[in-house]
C-alpha cells in the first residue's frame, strides 16, 4: 500500500513539474490496479526456444540478432509469468531444467503450429487472389474484382 501511495505521489507531485515523464518510465514497474498484466509472446517463446537449442545466451542472442542482456530479460520474464525455472544458469552456459525440457518441446509445437497457420491463411489469400484474378483477365484492372470477392466471400464471376 505504501509502494502505490508513493507512486501516485512521483506522477501526480513531481512529472507535472518536471515536464512529461519518458516513454519507458512505468515499463519496468508492476501494475498494482489490475488494468494491465503482462502477457506472453510468442516472440518470448522463440528466444526460450533459441536459447534452450543453443544452451548459450551469447549464441541465441548472436542467432536471434538481439542484445544478449535483453535475451536473458526476456526470458527472465517469461520465467516469472510461468512461475517456474526453466533454465539454470552458469558461468559456462545455461541448462534445461526438466521443466524446462518439458517446456520446449511444447514451444516447439506451438511454434510450429503458428508457422503453419500462417503457411495457410496466406495460401488461401493467394488463391483465392488467382480465382479472382482469372474471372477479371478481360478487365483491364483486377481492383473492381477485390471488393465484390470481399462482400460475398465467394469467387468472383464476370
Amino acid at each position: 500500500m505504501f509502494f502505490r501511495s508513493s507512486l501516485v505521489f512521483i506522477v501526480h507531485w513531481i512529472y507535472p513539474r518536471i515536464g512529461s515523464p519518458p516513454n519507458t518510465s512505468f515499463l519496468a514497474l508492476p501494475c498494482f490496479c489490475g488494468i494491465m498484466d503482462w502477457a506472453m509472446e510468442l516472440r518470448h517463446l522463440r528466444y526460450f526456444l533459441a536459447v534452450g537449442e543453443a544452451l548459450t545466451f551469447t549464441k541465441a542472442a548472436a542467432r536471434l540478432r538481439v542484445a544478449q542482456p535483453a535475451l536473458s530479460r526476456q526470458v527472465q520474464d517469461l520465467e516469472d509469468e510461468i512461475g517456474v525455472d526453466l533454465l539454470r544458469r552458469s558461468p559456462r552456459g545455461v541448462t534445461l531444467t526438466a521443466e524446462g525440457k518439458l517446456f520446449l518441446e511444447e514451444v516447439r509445437e506451438l511454434l510450429k503450429r503458428a508457422d503453419e497457420s500462417v503457411e495457410k491463411v496466406r495460401a488461401l489469400h493467394a488463391a483465392s487472389m488467382a480465382n479472382c484474378m482469372s474471372a477479371t483477365s478481360r478487365f483491364p484492372r483486377w481492383r473492381y474484382c477485390r471488393p465484390r470477392f470481399q462482400r460475398s466471400k465467394k469467387p468472383c464471376h464476370a
